[in-house]
């Protein structure tokens, strides 16, 4: 991956004017088709001659070993029929993340004993009672969704994370296919019964 993302950096590296960040996307971020330019403006004939596609393309392939990036790309493939400024410099923070980072990489625990704990934990209640280093060596899931984050559809993104031994295992960063009307009742209740 560090080869890989060193020749993506070589490529696209005139656009990112050796910019570094320290996350893929910036904290409130909203990416959306008003961004993008409308047909047979100045704007438009610009975004042609940018490799948007191809640039989101091997970011894309990077998050096979990459899980930190998942949402960030997958937002970023959103807009290929008609990316915008705004969807471009997304696309070159992404790349300025893994500039920053590209020493890093997932790196998996040797058990003490050889073995591995499959148990399942309440990740709230008994993380700060567990032994950090038998925690480590469990299995254990985080998911999140984004709740309706999308301006343009209204739908979510669902997200995961498997760990064990210290690393991810598999992930995924996946739009929702349909909008699911919650209502704020139903979340404050669900909220109140996850913490009992």
């Amino acid at each position: 991956t560090i080869l890989f993302v060193g020749s993506v950096r070589c490529v696209y590296e005139t656009g990112n004017f050796g910019h570094t960040a320290d996350t893929p996307m910036a904290n409130g971020t909203q990416l959306s088709k008003a961004d993008s330019p409308k047909p047979g403006t100045k704007e438009a004939a610009a975004m042609k001659s940018i490799p948007y596609r191809s640039l989101v393309g091997g970011l894309l392939w990077i998050t096979n070993s990459r899980p930190d990036i998942a949402y960030a790309v997958g937002t970023c493939c959103l807009y290929l029929s008609n990316p915008g400024p705004k969807h471009w410099n997304a696309a070159l923070r992404i790349l300025a993340y893994l500039d920053r980072t590209k020493s890093e990489a997932l790196t998996y625990r040797k058990t003490t004993n050889n073995t591995i704990n499959l148990s399942a934990y309440d990740e709230v209640r008994i993380l700060h009672k567990q032994n950090k280093s038998k925690f480590e060596q469990d299995l254990h899931m985080y998911v999140d969704a984004s709740h309706g984050d999308c301006p343009d559809t209204r739908r979510s993104t669902t997200g995961y994370v498997t760990m064990l031994a210290g690393a991810a295992i598999s992930w995924s960063s996946k739009r929702q296919q349909t909008v699911a009307p919650v209502s704020y009742t139903h979340l404050r209740a669900h909220e109140t019964d996850s913490y009992l």
